[in-house]
């Protein structure tokens, strides 16, 4: 997975970076929502250790994991624009116990924005710098008379401090950035111990209720191999619209109408291609 891309003027990238990463949290842990477990899922204790699967496809890789057996526990999504850490899914999925953690980035997009900061300003010394002529006189004696004559030196002494023209002390400035955002988008799956039925399901899109002309249905995502779903030849895109007498409208009476069935063979009505079609399906207790 590639990190989320920040530009800026070379000689500031060094601090804007470092101002953009000071005082990070988490955000795969502040965005985290949990997902509402099926009471079909009896999930095993964490593993202890994580995979982190980089995915471009969130939804067929979700299938792949859900086919093996891995139950969703939990979403986060947020936008970013700076660069977003392994570390810190890795963080989130030990807090929540997930086994696999599949995440993506999508670019967002492109913004200028001025970036506020303070820098320290020294203080500004003024120097003198002292020239000139000395003028001297030189006088000789000796036997054979005496004698003097002018002379002259060049005086330029070193620089001595001054007042200072300028304080030390602190300023604001900005300095132009560009930053690309991205959306990230992680979800946390755990391994299942056992599974009641074994096709995990979503709600019907409205191109389905259109296409179908209903409104109530569960169209099956995926299905897990071995399950009793897969052993009655269940398959991902059919839609479940009865378990037994008990209409099928949405997740959560899909997700009770299991929960009633554990153990028995309860006949599942479905819609297949248009088609109604029934299966009976003995459900694992």
């Amino acid at each position: 997975m590639k990190p989320a891309h920040s530009h800026f003027p070379p000689l500031l990238g060094a601090l804007v970076l470092g101002m953009l990463s000071s005082g990070c949290v988490n955000d795969f842990q502040q965005s985290y929502k949990r997902s509402s477990v099926s009471p079909d899922v009896a999930l095993l204790p964490y593993s202890g250790s994580t995979q982190v699967i980089g995915s471009g496809n969130l939804r067929v890789d979700g299938a792949r994991l859900q086919q093996e057996g891995y139950a969703l526990i939990g979403i986060a999504s947020f936008h970013a624009g700076g660069e977003v850490s392994p570390d810190e899914v890795k963080e989130q999925a030990k807090a929540v116990g997930a086994d696999v953690v599949l995440w993506s980035d999508k670019y967002g997009e492109t913004r200028q924005e001025d970036l506020p900061f303070t820098q320290n300003r020294p203080a500004v010394l003024g120097v003198r710098n002292a020239y000139g002529t000395v003028n001297s006189a030189a006088n000789a004696y000796g036997s054979g008379g005496n004698s003097n004559g002018p002379g002259a030196a060049n005086l330029n002494t070193s620089p001595t401090p001054a007042n200072p023209a300028k304080p030390d002390g602190f300023g604001s400035d900005t300095a132009p950035v560009t930053i690309q955002t991205y959306e990230y988008t992680a979800e946390f799956f755990r391994k299942a111990e056992s599974l009641v039925f074994g096709a995990f399901g979503s709600n019907m899109p409205e191109e389905l209720r259109q296409k179908y002309r209903r409104n109530g249905g569960v169209v099956v995502s995926a299905v897990a191999a071995g399950s009793p779903a897969f052993k009655s030849n269940i398959l991902p895109g059919d839609v479940i619209i009865k378990i037994n007498d008990l209409d099928v409208n949405t997740v959560e009476e899909y997700n009770r109408a299991i929960s009633l069935e554990r153990g028995n063979a309860p006949v599942i009505t479905f819609i297949r291609d248009g088609e109604i079609d029934s299966v009976s399906v003995i459900f694992n207790p």
